[in-house]
């Protein structure tokens, strides 16, 4: 082992600031963070591959529609009329500061929550830790994400869009006048807001056919698209066969 002598009282006082530096610094450092919601969430990175996805869908404590609170399935489906095509799904159950978690691309968890009264609640006070009920597909989260990966591989801005919904539990869909069959409420489906993404600096119906002409190819016979004809929407789904539709409200 080699000992090292300083010599000097300014050497030592040299080594003293080199030695309480990093000490001030790692005390002073701050995690960089954003604010939503008026909370303040750290930044992570983008969700950009199918597994991490998977990963995060996968890191949620699960739960079967009978073992949930009778209290929300009652407030969720108030017209009793989805037991049979819900009871075969599972739930991922999000609390407090879960809503948060980035689940594809820049989006977050909350951008597919239903968002009723339980979502309102958890907001209000994330520190509560308070369950939220989520109903979501991996095969659309990943359609979403095969967009922009290939919106950017193309030259466009992969994030030139919004997500305006996720699931839907029937009473939100109920309120939101969807389909009776909507895809929304078994978490199959997302609705988007597209913006510029040719990157000319507006918004026009140019943007639109761009995001359709991909999503056609993604989506393919596996799933829906509605065309929203007349407004920057678009609706994708992942129902497991191919259903297009060109009116503002899907058929089925």
């Amino acid at each position: 082992m080699e000992i090292i002598f300083f010599h000097s009282k300014s050497q030592r006082r040299n080594v003293g600031f080199l030695l309480f530096f990093p000490v001030l610094f790692l005390a002073c450092y701050r995690e960089p963070v954003t604010i939503i919601e008026g909370v303040e969430v750290p930044l992570t990175p983008d969700i950009l591959s199918h597994e991490k996805i998977d990963s995060v869908i996968d890191g949620f404590e699960k739960i079967k529609f009978f073992e949930l609170d009778t209290a929300y399935i009652s407030y969720s489906d108030p017209l009793d009329k989805f037991e049979k095509k819900l009871k075969k799904l599972e739930y991922s159950i999000v609390k407090g500061r879960d809503v948060f978690k980035k689940i594809v691309g820049p989006f977050r968890v909350m951008h597919f929550l239903s968002h009723d009264k339980y979502y309102s609640a958890n907001l209000n006070n994330v520190d509560a830790n308070l369950e939220q009920y989520w109903l979501v597909d991996k095969k659309m989260l990943h359609m979403l994400l095969d967009l922009i990966l290939e919106l950017e591989r193309l030259g466009y801005d992969k994030y030139g869009f919004m997500v305006r919904c996720g699931h839907r539990n029937p009473r939100c869909n109920i309120a939101s006048k969807g389909s009776g069959q909507s895809q929304h409420q078994f978490g199959r489906a997302a609705d988007l807001e597209i913006k510029d993404i040719n990157k000319d600096g507006k918004s026009t119906d140019e943007d639109k056919q761009i995001v359709l002409e991909i999503l056609e190819k993604i989506v393919d016979d596996d799933g829906g698209l509605g065309l929203y004809p007349g407004t920057m929407s678009v609706h994708l789904d992942s129902r497991g066969h191919r259903a297009r539709w060109n009116s503002y409200k899907s058929p089925y």
